[in-house]
């Protein structure tokens, strides 16, 4: 059995070093560090890629974590995978978590951990069988796609990978693919990932277009997963991002161009063609305890009739109505 840590590296490679000895000083067994090289202008260096078990790996041009992320997992050796952002750190024995979960359940599609802040882990406890006992988690993000191991095998049979172009949420839609498609899925109450927040790290920058892009793409990528599995479900969370989707809209069209509103009432449009044709939407909502009021349904109905003008009137009255209380 062994382990790949996938770390994905664009330009900024400050806290690289620090990443790598993180995983070298904690990592028993048999494993190795891939280190995604996203195109830099100049080529990422470091000293560790001496070791045998350190490979640089250099994408032509820069194509995004997510094409980094999916070089490493098409590269990758060992029998499971860590993805590990440059800036964090590895804190306690990835090998032998993987070691103990395969004793107690033969094999695993994902194994999922707790997440440590910086300055608020905690003393460290050993690693033994009874982390995998359960309990509640430290962290109620359970959709944080850095606290899971994964099977390299249950990737490559699923054909799991990040989507290219998302700057955004892109792990968030990776690990719920992931989460659906898995048999298996073992809980472990151990810290072994360290996150260090950054003022200037892209989950603290400001909402920007390609984000605004992004989370269309999101929540696209759920509704979809949701039809699969459930169609009650799928009605439902397509219901309830409305209210969402439309304030996103809002803040576009106070924000943005005329060009981008076109795409993002394109989208919507796609995106609710089945809700569009879903009778007796008031009806299904009361029975379900969705709110659904008149200003969702004449926002439905605006959206099919492709009537922006009256769309972004009525947007525009609700939004200043709810924001003077």
């Amino acid at each position: 059995m062994s382990v790949s840590f996938i770390i994905p590296c664009y330009n900024d490679h400050n806290f690289l070093d620090e990443a790598i000895e993180s995983i070298l000083q904690h990592t028993s067994g048999l494993f190795e560090i891939l280190i995604i090289d996203d195109g830099s202008p100049n080529p990422i260096v470091t000293p560790f890629d001496k070791y045998p078990n350190v490979k640089v790996l250099r994408l032509p041009t820069n194509q995004g974590v997510s094409a980094a992320r999916n070089m490493g997992i098409q590269s990758a050796s060992g029998d499971y995978i860590v993805f590990c952002d440059s800036d964090d750190l590895i804190i306690d024995d990835v090998y032998t978590l993987v070691e103990l979960a395969q004793d107690k359940y033969q094999s695993a599609d994902l194994i999922f951990g707790l997440i440590g802040d910086e300055n608020k882990d905690g003393p460290k406890k050993p690693l033994r069988s009874n982390v995998f006992s359960g309990g509640k988690s430290k962290r109620a993000n359970l959709l944080s796609f850095s606290r899971f191991i994964y099977s390299r095998s249950f990737l490559i049979s699923k054909g799991l990978q990040f989507t290219v172009g998302m700057k955004n949420c892109e792990d968030t839609l990776f690990i719920m693919r992931c989460a659906v498609s898995a048999a298996q899925i073992i809980r472990s109450n151990h810290i072994f990932y360290h996150y260090r927040t950054r003022q200037d790290s892209a989950s603290n920058r400001l909402l920007s277009d390609q984000q605004l892009s992004d989370r269309f793409a999101l929540l696209d990528g759920i509704i979809h997963l949701l039809k699969d599995l459930d169609r009650k479900a799928y009605y439902l969370k397509m219901l309830q991002t409305l209210r969402w989707d439309m304030y996103i809209l809002y803040r576009a069209y106070l924000e943005l161009n005329e060009e981008n509103l076109d795409y993002y009432i394109s989208n919507l449009c796609l995106r609710y063609q089945d809700c569009f044709a879903l009778e007796g939407r008031l009806d299904f909502c009361v029975q379900n305890g969705l709110p659904w009021t008149d200003f969702h349904e004449t926002c439905i109905d605006l959206l099919r009739q492709q009537d922006t003008q009256h769309l972004f009137s009525n947007l525009q009255q609700y939004f200043l109505k709810m924001e003077k209380g």
